[in-house]
């Protein structure tokens, strides 16, 4: 089972039997997971709510004259003041097909489905190229794990930073296989990059280190082996030119539009402000690589927030510290630098991400999406540890425990992938407990109001930060127009719909308890938020 060759690695086609039907059946399932994951979620009744209307909105525009050349707005117009969007809108581009396929509601789920089937994919595919059905297996327990701690709902939500996750993981995993020399996969490190660093700043935080070090094991390996670098030309170029497309609607922003978004995210990076800090960051890392380590149990959604002990600490230094000491000892027992280089790559990618974490605003404490690297790191480095073990063992003792890890690691897989489609459902999910009532107010709104341009407001939290933005999102994707505010919340919705104008109509989309109608107004919709639990909202139209 020696590796053939550093440039191409483990070959499916050289497998024969049991062996290579185990390395397509994994293959398979994590393609069509993500894919069953998210029919069985639209099926129960999921709708846009939210930050993820918001994305439907602008994936709409994607491939139109008002085509999105930036990603969806952060937070930092609301810390700082100056309004920043996160680096790029490959995220609207990618899902504004997919909702023109399967529809403006399946086409969201669908589309962040794909992209996670890609990546895990990617992901698998890889770890068996670099490490043969070992790895394979090793990775294939993690991801199943992670897939199970995140739930389902990780395989398909389009919330911006959730959607990172899986193309983190893979760029370090290509760029892993681009430093060992395998320069075919330099094209995957590009496009799993790109769209981990353009869709959310802590994706670009994390593969932003990888992909330098990417770039400069192309260039020392031109310098000492450069024809071996001119017959892998092809797949070079190709990731160059892929590079050029993808980053091409960042580049025009940055030459024709003013202001500059990187100079905005540079201001709300250094603008004076109080910090989440160092120790907090590095206690978060602590709870996510300490046994049991993130990736393999469930957190809930401030879990990950939980006091992690002097021992938990003391545990993930240890802990990180046997994973690069395991990865020397391979090397200077076996010869092989690719278990040292992997470690060198995850330590490069958790400093980065570890200072920039430590410099968000106070109030990105209590948002795990932000935080999606951490259960990376914590799985990366847990198969590290495994994997250089694996390596330290005799010849005659891996011969005999493959018979067992093999099909073992593929069983266990396979359990905790149906174990996480089976245990979640639609009201564990993000606003689940508010699709409902963003359904129904929706469809009454649409029956109320003929197509035409409509202004709408927003009054109390959940009609500003849930269900509005999900009505808005179906009024958009039934033919209708919107206007909102421009303020900090409406810019998100693209300056084309923050214009002042004339409009066929206002609504009023409200949340207080003290909402009634205002003269000339009429009453289109009242739906109990959550059953009635969490208050009633009520759409108000003035023709």
């Amino acid at each position: 089972m020696g590796e053939a060759s550093r440039r191409t690695g483990h070959r499916i086609r050289a497998l024969s039997g049991t062996a290579r039907w185990i390395v397509i059946g994994t293959l398979a399932a994590f393609a069509l997971v993500p894919l069953i994951a998210a029919a069985t979620t639209i099926s129960a009744g999921w709708q846009p709510t939210g930050d993820i209307a918001v994305i439907g909105i602008r994936s709409r525009d994607a491939w139109t004259s008002h085509a999105p050349l930036v990603g969806l707005t952060t937070t930092g117009a609301e810390l700082t003041g100056t309004p920043a969007n996160h680096p790029g809108p490959i995220e609207f581009w990618i899902l504004g097909l997919t909702t023109r396929v399967f529809g403006g509601r399946a086409g969201l789920v669908m589309g962040a489905a794909l992209i996670d089937a890609a990546a895990l994919v990617g992901i698998a595919w890889l770890a068996f190229r670099r490490g043969g059905t070992v790895l394979l297996a090793l990775t294939s327990v993690a991801l199943a794990g992670l897939i199970h701690s995140l739930t389902s709902a990780s395989l398909h939500d389009v919330f911006n930073p959730e959607l990172t996750t899986f193309p983190m993981l893979l760029s370090l995993v290509a760029a892993w296989c681009v430093v060992v020399g395998d320069l075919r996969v330099t094209p995957v490190l590009v496009a799993a990059a790109s769209v981990a660093g353009q869709i959310h700043l802590a994706g670009a935080g994390f593969v932003g280190p990888l992909v330098v070090i990417g770039l400069g094991a192309v260039a020392l390996a031109w310098r000492r082996h450069p024809r071996a670098v001119r017959r892998e030309g092809p797949y070079l170029l190709g990731a160059l030119g892929l590079g050029i497309v993808l980053w091409l609607p960042v580049a025009i922003q940055e030459l024709t539009s003013q202001p500059s978004n990187i100079a905005a995210l540079w201001r709300v990076a250094t603008v004076p402000r109080a910090r989440i800090g160092f120790s907090f960051m590095a206690e978060r890392l602590a709870f996510a690589v300490a046994p049991p380590p993130s990736f393999l149990r469930g957190t809930g959604r401030l879990g990950f927030l939980t006091d992690t002990s002097a021992i938990g600490v003391y545990l993930a230094a240890l802990l990180l510290a046997a994973t690069v000491s395991a990865a020397i000892l391979v090397r200077r027992r076996t010869g092989r630098r690719d278990i040292l280089q992997l470690a060198v790559l995850l330590l490069a990618a958790t400093a980065t991400s570890l200072w920039l974490g430590a410099q968000q605003p106070s109030l990105a404490a209590f948002r795990a999406d932000g935080t999606r690297w951490l259960w990376v790191v914590s799985l990366v480095t847990w198969v590290v540890l495994a994997w250089a073990g694996w390596n330290l063992l005799q010849p005659s003792i891996q011969d005999r425990a493959r018979r067992f890890v093999v099909p073992g690691g593929a069983a266990l897989s396979a359990l905790l992938l149906v174990v996480a489609l089976t245990a979640t459902g639609l009201a564990d999910q993000r606003d689940g407990r508010v699709m409902g009532a963003t359904n129904a107010a929706a469809s009454a709104t649409l029956r109320a109001v003929p197509k035409g341009t409509y202004h709408l407001q927003f009054e109390g939290n959940q009609a500003l930060i849930t269900i509005g933005p999900g009505i808005a999102y179906r009024l958009e994707a039934a033919g209708r127009h919107v206007r909102v505010d421009d303020n900090t919340f409406g810019r998100a919705f693209g300056s084309q719909r923050t214009r002042t104008g004339p409009v066929d109509g206002n609504l009023r989309i409200t949340s207080n308890s003290s909402g009634t109608p205002s003269p000339g107004e009429e009453l289109v919709a009242e739906v109990g938020i959550d059953g009635g639990r969490v208050g009633t909202l009520r759409v108000y139209l003035e023709r």
